[in-house]
């Protein structure tokens, strides 16, 4: 549980399981910044970078799997093309061979 205590001066947030401070800039406050991690921020942000890599990563899996599937409709397409190409031949010898008789 997470308490929190305010003043006027600057804002601390007190976490269990926190060994430090960490003293954030009251609102306002434009100075020099006095914001000091803590393990637990750290271990946060670590938290966020690792998902929004895992995030990236999926979202690069996904467009991979859309090409792959683009790539197998396109090789299909091209099948069916040239089988079309090899009866057009078919028949067109067919035809030019039953006027030469």
């Amino acid at each position: 549980e997470e308490k929190v205590f305010t003043d006027t001066s600057h804002q601390e947030n007190l976490c269990e399981g926190d060994d430090h401070v960490e003293i954030l800039p009251a609102a306002g406050d434009h100075g020099p910044s006095n914001t000091a991690e803590t393990p637990s921020s750290i271990r946060m942000k670590r938290k966020m970078e690792q998902e929004t890599q895992m995030a990236d990563e999926n979202e690069q899996r996904q467009k991979i799997a859309k090409l792959d599937q683009q790539n197998h409709t396109l090789q299909e397409e091209q099948r069916i093309l040239e089988a079309q190409v090899t009866i057009g031949k078919y028949i067109a010898r067919q035809y030019h061979s039953d006027r030469e008789k």
